[in-house]
């Protein structure tokens, strides 16, 4: 996920240094680093909630093990890429405090994946195997829905929190 990474973000500075050069936005405007970042997790985001879905209903149907080898494979991969991306996306909004950005997304991963260890005996008990794998699937979905949110507004509380740091220095 790195390269595709460091290939989108190539890709969309091009895009933007072209459109400064034509004149379409403005000479002091931003490069949106958040729609660099986030546009990479959108497909991972829903490849691995599909391998979710897969696996879950693999492990209910009792189908041959190659086949939730293969769907275990592909959501370990898409989860590290997309722990790769959030933990890039924090260091590039927190350059200065990178190190507290990578605790934050560890910290994070580590308490989710703790909860759902906990609730998973009660979940698959109520709702089977399926169904659980389905629930993590769908949550999945809407946490990839919710990364338009800051698609939309990332710019604007990157510059408001920008200002906010300026006038602490400036007092």
């Amino acid at each position: 996920s790195g390269r595709i990474l460091d290939w989108v973000y190539r890709k969309e500075y091009v895009k933007f240094e072209d459109k400064k050069k034509a004149g379409l936005i403005g000479e002091y405007e931003k490069f949106n680093i958040v729609k660099s970042r986030v546009l990479v997790a959108v497909p991972y985001t829903i490849v691995t909630d599909g391998f979710t879905l897969m696996y879950g209903w693999c492990l209910a149907k009792k189908v041959h093990v190659s086949t939730v080898l293969v769907s275990e494979f592909l959501i370990s991969n898409g989860c590290m890429a997309l722990v790769g991306i959030n933990t890039t996306l924090l260091i590039d909004l927190y350059a200065s405090n990178s190190s507290d950005a990578t605790s934050c997304v560890n910290l994070t991963r580590c308490l989710t994946g703790a909860i759902f260890v906990a609730a998973l005996t009660s979940m698959n008990k109520s709702m089977t195997i399926g169904g659980t794998f389905t629930l993590m699937c769908a949550l999945g979905l809407i946490s990839g829905a919710l990364l338009y949110i800051p698609l939309k507004f990332g710019m604007k509380w990157s510059a408001a929190r920008d200002a906010r740091e300026q006038r602490k220095r400036n007092d």
